[in-house]
């Protein structure tokens, strides 16, 4: 698994799980017209984010698995 492949994933169960999770809509629009999650959902997505992070680290050796190209654009 590639680095971006790990944040992707991370990223993508985060969000899952917070949607899973939150009792009120987590996302509102800023005045430039982003929508963007709450304060409180932010604050949970991150929670989430490190949890999923240190489970799939625990299989996943991210470091060892990175291609060429990754490696040499770090």
């Amino acid at each position: 698994m590639t680095k971006d492949e790990f944040v992707e994933l991370s990223a993508t169960l985060a969000g899952y799980a917070l949607e899973e999770s939150c009792d009120e809509y987590p996302y509102m629009t800023q005045a430039n017209g982003d929508v963007t999650y709450t304060e409180e959902a932010q604050e949970e997505y991150n929670r989430h984010y490190a949890t999923v992070q240190d489970i799939l680290g625990a299989y996943f050796d991210v470091g060892q698995h990175c291609t060429d190209e990754e490696e040499t654009a770090a």
